[in-house]
Formats: structure tokens, sequence, C-alpha cells
């Protein structure tokens, strides 16, 4: 999380609660006694001030831990920079565009494996970069002229990735594979039985 959002959020409860906080008096026993908790050399004003600065950090620890909670639980954006590609098939529609207010998620050469919340690992040494909305792209220096594109993931791990970690997982994964042509633009083919096997196995 970012600490400066946390030690401003502690300033501003201190500020706003503690400093400006009016002790009040304390409640005696009946018949005039005092707490025993109260009774001391230092007087009773002094202890009980500290009582209430006591209470007042609890407050603000529980109020921290729900910051905290509220922070951990935001969805962080990718570190990496997209990955754009020119396909060599040049379809009207691709995934991650919206046609009739829905989402397409897939679209021609693209294999729907029913994932049902499991995980897809990086079959190879490599790095996972966003190309859309819903779409990710792995990459690997081992078969440089292939490219993987992922979609229907959550949970995603952006950057460089060993063999055997963890990509994204989801319910549904649509995937792509893509082979370079000498232009430079990128043609679906086939996707390797044995690859995607040491994608959705670890």
């Amino acid at each position: 999380m970012d600490l400066n959002v946390f030690r401003v959020a502690i300033q501003y409860f201190w500020a706003s609660h503690v400093q400006s906080q009016e002790i009040p008096p304390t409640p005696l026993k009946k018949g005039g006694e005092k707490p025993a908790f109260l009774r001391g050399a230092r007087g009773d004003k002094a202890l009980n001030q500290r009582c209430w600065v006591a209470i007042l950090l609890m407050q603000s620890l529980r109020y921290a831990s729900i910051l905290l909670l509220i922070v951990g639980c935001t969805k962080k954006p990718p570190t990496e920079a997209p990955r754009e590609i020119k396909l060599y098939q040049n379809w009207e529609l691709q995934p991650g565009q919206v046609v009739g207010r829905h989402a397409v998620v897939s679209g021609l050469g693209d294999l729907s494996i029913a994932l049902k919340g499991d995980a897809v690992y990086a079959p190879f040494d490599g790095r996972v970069q966003p190309h859309n909305s819903s779409c990710v792209i792995f990459s690997s220096e081992e078969i440089p002229v292939y490219l993987f594109r992922l979609c229907g993931l959550r949970s995603l791990n952006f950057g460089f990735l060993s063999a055997g970690d963890t990509i994204g997982s989801g319910k549904e994964l649509q995937i792509a594979v893509l082979t370079r042509q000498p232009d430079g633009r990128w043609a679906l083919v086939e996707p390797s039985k044995k690859i995607i096997e040491q994608m959705l196995l670890r």
C-alpha cells in the first residue's frame, strides 16, 4: 500500500480526535470512591488522560486496519506497458471490442477452455503484458516467433515470470497462438496441445 496515504490518514485522525478531545470527568463509584485504576501518586487527571489516549489509540488502530483492508483489496493497475500487435488476419471484430453494448470475448482462431476458477501457468520463462481490457500477451525468448494471447483471466501477474509461475486464473480462458510473419505482422495458428497442457498443469 501507499505509506503516505496511511500516514496522512493517521495524522488526520489524531488531529481531529485526539488533540481536540476534551477529557470528560471520571465517573465515581457509589459513595464517592474512586475506581482503583485511577488511584495513584501522579494524580487523577493524568491517569484519566492516559486512559482516554489509550482508548483513542485503539480506535485509530481499528481505522488503520480498515484502511489497510481497503487498500489491499483495491485492484492495482498493471506496471507493464500494453503490447500492441498487428494481425495478419484483419477481421472486423476482435476480443476486447464491444458490439451491441456487449464485450467480444473471443474471435476466429481462439480456443475456449473452461477453467472453473483454476490457474493458468507460464509454459516457459517469459513476460506478461496487457493487450486490451480483457486480454494479455505472453511472450518468451525461448520461442521468440510466437505469442500467446490470453483472454478472460483475473488476478493477473504482469512482468517477467519463470516457467510454472501463475499468470492468472478465471472461469474461462480464450487462448490464441500467433506466429510472426516476415512483414512484422502476427498470424493466428493452431495452438499446440502440449503447450496448452503445460499452461494448465504444474
